[in-house]
């Protein structure tokens, strides 16, 4: 039996090219959320397709590629980590997804242009080539017009198509979490032509939760929130949970796939990890799921 996990940054255990630079010591790689729900089910084999920066749709390209060659086996368990639906990658930008998913549909806005702001929040990562996203805004923004309000829904159709994956794969466990909110800013993007979000607001997904199935309402990151910027996290790993929460998280998967009832005392208050893109923005609400 294999644990497969697929996700961006909150999923990850190792850096770009699998290998562990990114970490102080071998011991930090050991202790990420995916090494120690291995070792809770009893050291079952793991495997970790989470890339950081990367968006839903390149996490469930790869969970797709591994179910149809069937790397993905009865009475293994997949955890899926949705991350941003805006970070897409585009096929006539050169750079790698890790590059340029980071904020590119701020690009399709009107008045990005000469819009300090934008730069600011995009300073970390100035050192790509944005030059060539800013050369396709044109395309962007098309883009944005044409998928228009539905786009809203990404998430929650990709929550839903797993669910028939579930539905067909029955002796598979999936485990499914959004990394932030189902919106997570969307509407702000004006060229989405989004007028509400009253449904997306009032949909629940209980139903959806079957034997084989869970999908858990409270994004990850509400649930291990962000210091606030003048204090800086203590010893935060490249998934931006400390040591101790990677241990808290890891017990909370184990929970939810053996059917046991999730401890939540340990879930930040206030304060949720947001993309940084959106650190101008307004912080949504906590818990707008549960």
């Amino acid at each position: 039996m294999t644990i497969h996990i697929f996700g961006d940054s909150f999923a990850c255990t190792c850096d770009f090219n699998g290998q562990s630079d990114w970490y102080t010591s071998e011991s930090d790689k050991k202790c990420c959320w995916p090494h120690q729900l291995s070792k809770l089910k009893n050291k079952e084999k793991l495997t970790c397709h989470a890339m950081a920066g990367t968006g839903p749709n390149f996490a469930l390209a790869r969970f797709v590629h591994h179910l149809e060659e069937e790397y993905i086996e009865d009475f293994d368990t997949v955890v899926m980590c949705l991350s941003d639906q805006k970070r897409l990658e585009f096929s006539f930008l050169k750079n790698k997804p890790w590059d340029s998913a980071y904020g590119i549909f701020q690009i399709a806005e009107d008045d990005y242009e000469g819009d300090d702001s934008f730069f600011e929040r995009t300073k970390y990562n100035m050192n790509n080539d944005w030059k060539e996203v800013l050369e396709h805004d044109k395309e962007i923004k098309t883009i944005a017009q044409t998928l228009g309000p539905m786009f809203l829904y990404e998430n929650v159709k990709n929550i839903t198509f797993l669910h028939l994956i579930a539905n067909n794969f029955k002796k598979i466990r999936f485990i499914v979490f959004t990394c932030f909110s189902l919106e997570h800013y969307l509407s702000y993007y004006k060229n989405f032509n989004i007028k509400s979000t009253k449904l997306l607001d009032t949909l629940t997904f209980d139903s959806l939760n079957t034997d084989n199935f869970d999908y858990v309402k409270i994004p990850i990151g509400h649930i291990v929130g962000s210091s606030p910027s003048h204090q800086p996290r203590p010893h935060n790993l490249i998934n931006h949970m400390t040591a101790e929460q990677n241990t808290k998280f890891a017990q909370l998967v184990y929970d939810v796939i053996l059917y046991n009832e999730i401890d939540k005392s340990w879930f930040v208050k206030d304060g949720p990890y947001d993309d940084p893109i959106e650190m101008s923005r307004k912080m949504e609400p906590l818990f707008i799921y549960e």
